[in-house]
């Protein structure tokens, strides 16, 4: 389907919200990044509403533009769009739409890596436990026949509170 002049404005509104609030979006997965480095527990919270503030607001894009495509008759989502920027790759909304995909992988490259980053927290944690628990590293732990979760624990705790 070919774009008007208006529909291309309003396409080109709704995508320029999309790639403002994607953009944002990153740089605040970005700076989290940095505090997830850092182990300020204070700040890791404050940045976590933050980035959760932030996907709200894309989330709000992202059904706002679908809402669009449907009230015109065409396919919602990624597909949708980018079927609609091949017959109108020479538009203004075609521009904003490649940014937005190039953001959104950026995006999304950078969640996988401080996903990574709080993995890694959360297993070092996991061991510190142990260690102070008096678990060694000769505990087995295993799922029974029913699916509960089986830990034995050959060790012995190095202090109680």
């Amino acid at each position: 389907m070919k774009l008007s002049a208006e529909l291309q404005n309003q396409l080109t509104e709704l995508l320029s919200a999309e790639y403002a609030s994607a953009a944002s979006l990153l740089e605040t997965v970005q700076q989290e990044n940095s505090t997830l480095r850092s182990n300020d527990a204070e700040a890791i919270l404050a940045i976590s509403q933050e980035k959760k503030q932030g996907m709200r607001l894309m989330w709000e894009c992202i059904q706002q533009r679908d809402r669009w495509l449907t009230h015109h008759n065409m396919i919602t989502g990624t597909a949708g769009v980018t079927s609609l920027m091949q017959q109108n790759s020479d538009t203004k909304p075609a521009g904003i739409w490649e940014k937005l995909s190039q953001t959104a992988s950026k995006l999304q490259a950078q969640n996988e890596i401080n996903g990574g980053i709080v993995a890694l927290s959360q297993r070092h944690n996991k061991q510190a436990l142990d260690i102070l628990c008096g678990r060694t590293g000769n505990s087995s732990s295993t799922y029974g026949s029913k699916g509960q979760h089986y830990q034995e624990d050959s060790g012995h705790s190095l202090a109680k509170a």
